[in-house]
């Protein structure tokens, strides 16, 4: 007769280390989540400030475009054969082309620039006495 001995593990000591492997586990885990968080989040800030900037030369472009067309307005010849006109203003900068193709027709070319970015508009305007019609406006 063979007589079997059991013994007992101790099962109390493996369910510790499993509970501590768990808890260091998802530790791990989300603090990986945190980090990857952090870094998007950064990158996301970044977007929003360049897309703000973008925007500011955008509207200072516009500005610009607005003030070019008041002093047409005010001199139908102004900026013909002048060619590059600077403005500057604000933190930001205007060059303004303006050209006769013939008639009242004018072709306004407008890049304006805070820092880093640049926004182009161009327009073609209808001038007639001290009206201006808006015959076609482009923005890139």
């Amino acid at each position: 007769m063979t007589t079997v001995f059991h013994t007992k593990k101790n099962v109390r000591g493996s369910r510790g280390f499993v509970a501590l492997f768990l808890v260091v586990l998802i530790g791990a885990a989300a603090l990986i989540l945190a980090y990857n968080s952090a870094f998007l989040g950064l990158g996301e800030l970044d977007s929003g400030f360049s897309a703000g900037e973008g925007q500011a030369a955008r509207i200072f472009a516009d500005g610009c475009v607005e003030e070019t067309l008041e002093r047409i307005r005010q001199d139908a010849n102004y900026g013909i054969g002048q060619g590059d006109i600077l403005l500057s203003a604000s933190g930001g900068s205007c060059i303004i082309r303006i050209e006769n193709p013939g008639g009242n027709i004018r072709n306004i070319l407008v890049e304006g620039m805070i820092g880093d970015y640049t926004r182009r508009i161009e327009a073609d305007v209808s001038v007639a006495a001290e009206v201006i019609a808006i015959m076609r406006w482009e923005e890139n």
